[in-house]
Order: structure tokens, then sequence, then C-alpha cells
């Protein structure tokens, strides 16, 4: 998977409120490095990911579906159970999180923080606007 790119497009929520598709196409490598730890993880999600660089949405297919039933396998996942004062913090650039909707009619109040830094990275380099 080294020097492999997997394209992302904008989500339903995006093309919703009004945005260009082709703007939200971009290619990231599908093997990622933290910045800091070093440690590698896969980049690529059922939400996001649609084919890999070169490849048709038809030939990425199986490869993919083996990577998302990789990266959600329960032994690599957290679910967390909210209690009321909750404060929860994950690092996006090593970590796939996804929305459960199991918290009743309690309140929570999300706040996203991006921080300045080096972009996610590949061994094969960093992440390009995908134009084809």
């Amino acid at each position: 998977l080294d020097g492999m790119y997997a394209v992302h497009y904008g989500t339903d929520l995006a093309y919703s409120q009004g945005v260009d598709a082709t703007q939200l196409r971009h290619a990231h490598p599908v093997v990622i490095e933290h910045d800091e730890s070093g440690l590698r993880g896969l980049y690529v999600n059922a939400d996001y990911t649609r084919h890999f660089a070169g490849w048709s949405i038809e030939e990425s297919r199986p490869l993919l579906e083996l990577l998302y039933a990789q990266a959600t396998k329960l032994e690599f996942m957290y679910r967390h159970r909210w209690e009321p004062g909750d404060f929860l913090m994950w690092d996006n650039r090593i970590v796939q999180h996804r929305v459960v909707a199991d918290h009743g009619t309690a309140t929570r109040e999300l706040n996203r923080v991006t921080l300045h830094g080096d972009p996610m990275r590949g061994p094969a380099g960093a992440s390009y606007k995908y134009e084809g």
C-alpha cells in the first residue's frame, strides 16, 4: 500500500450546503505516518474514499472493502459511553472516528480544533488535489 493514493470526495452534507463537488476531490496516501510518533495508519474510510488514484471505482472496490474491514475491527476500536461532564479528545492525524447517536436526549457540545502543523503525510509524500 505504500506509495498508493486514495481519492477522497466530500460528503452529502457538503453537497447539501452547495459546495461544488469538483472542489472536494483530493488524493491522499493510503498509508500515513503520524508526524510526531511515527505510527503508521490507514487513511481510507467508507465515508470519503471512493477509489484509488489511477483505478476505477469498480477496480478499487475489493481492496477498499478489505481496508475498511481492517480499520473497523473491534480490537482497534474504542467505544465511549457518555456520562455527564465527560470531555473527550482524539488526534485526527492517526485516528478514525464515527458518530453514534446513542446519547438519548442528553445534550452534547462538540467543538473542533485544528492546529497548525505538519500535514498528514505518507512515506511517498503529501496529499495533492486530484484532477483525474
